[in-house]
């Protein structure tokens, strides 16, 4: 689910495999500490997987449509983050609520940072 740090500087989204945060996970973080690295293209969202590999930016296309998280990411994500191809599709066991929350969530990080790496929002994001 997302969660803001004490002084409203960092949030986090995410979603894990097991109802109590156990097994496979991915987090999207967003953080005004990183606007300060366009340099190093860290100025933009992070995306951190279970086994702590990360990417900046990297997600082309986000749609979350009946509970099902659609992510589609630039090679160069899918190659950070070891994935087995470039579309993830989650089927999320969570209440109508609970999915409207972290829509709200997924929204707020996607839109963070650098413009060009923010990706094209669909379903219950756009």
């Amino acid at each position: 689910m997302g969660f803001e740090d004490e002084d409203r500087t960092m949030f986090t989204v995410g979603v894990a495999e097991q109802p109590d945060g156990g097994g496979r996970q991915l987090m999207v973080t967003a953080s005004e500490d990183d606007l300060d690295d366009a340099d190093y293209d860290m100025d933009s969202y992070c995306v951190v997987d279970d086994e702590h590999r990360c990417t900046y930016g990297g997600v082309t296309r986000a749609e979350l449509t009946g509970g099902v998280l659609v992510l589609e990411f630039s090679d160069k994500a899918v190659a950070e983050l070891e994935l087995a191809g470039p579309v993830l599709s989650l089927e999320l066991d969570l209440a109508p609520d609970v999915v409207a929350e972290l829509a709200d969530g997924y929204r707020r990080v996607f839109t963070f940072g650098r413009e060009s790496f923010r990706p094209v929002l669909g379903g219950d994001l756009a």
